[in-house]
């Protein structure tokens, strides 16, 4: 089952395409980045062509996450990440049950 991932960004050029590989096929992408001044949302944009992107100034984890409410999404379940996390197949097995 694909389901829809929100990433929240703020200068994460180190982190974001470790976390965007980690995420499994099928699932619709959204990056919520507060203004990067870094390369974040250049690699996003040059690599991860489906990804949506979002720029919003910072409102505190829940306010920015909730941003993704806002929107029509593809899917009924929607997985929220850092940049610096990584999903491994073992949970996407678990989350797909």
């Amino acid at each position: 089952m694909p389901f829809n991932i929100c990433i929240l960004t703020y200068n994460e050029s180190q982190n974001i395409i470790g976390c965007l590989n980690s995420c499994p096929e099928g699932s619709k992408v959204y990056v919520i980045d507060s203004y990067s001044d870094d390369n974040t949302l250049n690699l996003v944009k040059n690599h991860y062509l489906d990804t949506t992107i979002i720029q919003n100034n910072w409102l505190g984890f829940g306010e920015q996450r909730n941003l993704i409410h806002k929107m029509s999404l593809n899917f009924s379940h929607t997985l929220f990440l850092d940049a610096d996390e990584r999903l491994n197949s073992d949970l996407i097995n678990e989350l797909t049950k």
